[in-house]
């Protein structure tokens, strides 16, 4: 039996009713956020803060994750497993970068909405920042100022290279950013708050992410922001062609409004399989139920090197290289990857100790339309079965599409999605269940980036 926040649901059905109907046309939403709009994004993150969420297993995760999400690896196993490290160090820079705002362009900007009447838009000194800035003075979220797209022409930035943003901000009172973008499935607003969590998609194109409860104190604060890892965190599918806009809501000051793009560098780079070696040391069958899995290294054709083959019962058989219980003790590198083939389903678990108690993180190919159809996929991303934490991301489901594809994840992140207040310490081992798959470079690294790191599926 679960229990579901109906306030949420129904701040959520409200919203729909909002945006699909009272605050734009009979055809679809109006493009541009309404103040109407507004008031009601605000209330569903400010309904699901803080909620405490118990669900059943089996309403909510993916066919073939269910039935063996229990497992318990083998605790006698005494295999260290391969290991070889290699260290560099880089720095990572910024390959292109365009500002759009500098303070001191207030004819840049427009009142969208909450009329001029009754807001303004001024370039002020600021004695903090020893810089002018932009001001905006207005009746609080009701109104609305903008820079780049405009609703109902073909004006804005259109910016089709720099898919990351960064602008500096002082707010002391309720504040919505909005970076409007277009993408392979139309267009999206990606919205920010003085919230500690993200929130996801709400009305099928807007996208919450949280900015932390402390960015509306009245201090000056720079927020960098990884536009593509903002979309893909809950449309994993989606890709980002161009950004449009950038909206505010909310009396305060904006300064340096830039678009950039990053090139991501290693600087440290544990591998702990990359099957040159021809043998599979460091692996077992955590689930041998039913018999016949196997572990083998053999020879790929695609890849033209060796690879780790993977044969089971669909899923019900799991592998293990590492261990669940910190057998990696990896308290360096935040941040892994590994290359997969297959056409089957598969579940990967990454084993970590945190703050709070040992996790899983949890990924799965799932799509998007899974998100839109079943908020459960949204509202229930951590679960607790038997005594062990879940905490489950979605990925693009061509990952089963029979060819090479890698990986990447940002442990820390995926973790602090869904537990803010928690913090990653080690890294034990990666599990995965699944049949006829191919693995090859398991590794974990850090990266040196701008704002938030771009979890990936190439």
């Amino acid at each position: 039996m679960k229990s579901v926040n109906y306030a949420l649901l129904i701040a959520l059905s409200s919203f729909m009713m909002i945006a699909c109907g009272g605050g734009g046309s009979a055809s679809g939403p109006a493009e541009e956020p309404s103040a109407e709009e507004v008031a009601v994004l605000i209330d569903v993150v400010e309904s699901a803060e803080d909620r405490d969420i118990t669900i059943d297993v089996d309403d909510t995760v993916p066919v073939d994750y269910t039935e063996k999400v229990d497992w318990i690896p083998s605790e006698s196993s005494t295999s260290s497993g391969k290991l070889s490290s290699k260290i560099s160090y880089s720095q990572n820079r910024v390959i292109s970068s365009k500002v759009e705002s500098d303070g001191t362009d207030d004819d840049k900007w427009s009142i969208y909405s909450g009329g001029k009447d009754n807001a303004t838009i001024t370039s002020v000194y600021d004695a903090d920042k020893g810089s002018d800035v932009i001001e905006f003075n207005g009746d609080g979220t009701k109104s609305g100022y903008k820079i780049g797209y405009a609703y109902g022409t073909n004006s804005g930035w259109n910016d089709t290279v720099n898919k990351s943003i960064k602008w500096s901000m002082k707010f002391n009172e309720k504040y919505v950013i909005y970076v409007r973008v277009s993408t392979t499935e139309g267009y999206r607003y990606l919205y920010y708050t003085a919230n500690n969590k993200n929130y996801g998609i709400s009305a099928s194109y807007y996208i919450h992410n949280g900015l932390g409860s402390a960015s509306d104190d009245g201090q000056w604060l720079t927020i960098s922001r990884n536009l593509s890892a903002d979309l893909k965190r809950f449309e994993p599918m989606n890709e980002i062609t161009s950004v449009d806009g950038f909206f505010v809501r909310g009396s305060g000051r904006i300064d340096d409004v830039e678009l950039f793009q990053t090139e991501a560098t290693i600087v440290n780079e544990t591998i702990y399989e990359d099957a040159e070696d021809g043998l599979t040391t460091g692996w077992e069958i955590y689930d041998t139920t039913p018999t016949g899995a196997s572990v083998s290294n053999v020879d790929d054709a695609d890849t033209g090197s060796k690879v780790i083959e993977l044969k089971g019962d669909g899923t019900n058989n799991g592998f293990v290289l590492g261990s669940w219980d910190n057998r990696w003790k990896n308290t360096i590198n935040k941040e892994i990857s590994w290359d997969i083939k297959t056409d089957e389903n598969f579940v990967v678990y990454v084993s970590v100790i945190t703050a709070q108690g040992h996790r899983f993180m949890t990924y799965t190919p799932l799509s998007n339309n899974t998100f839109a159809n079943n908020p459960n996929y949204q509202e229930h991303t951590v679960m607790v079965r038997n005594g062990y934490t879940y905490v489950n991301h979605y990925f693009n489901p061509n990952t089963r599409d029979g060819s090479w594809h890698t990986i990447a994840r940002n442990l820390e992140t995926d973790l602090k999605d869904y537990e803010p207040n928690n913090s990653l310490i080690s890294v034990s081992g990666f599990l995965i269940r699944g049949n006829n798959v191919r693995l090859d470079n398991i590794k974990m690294f850090d990266t040196n980036t701008d704002g938030d790191y771009d979890n990936s599926t190439n």
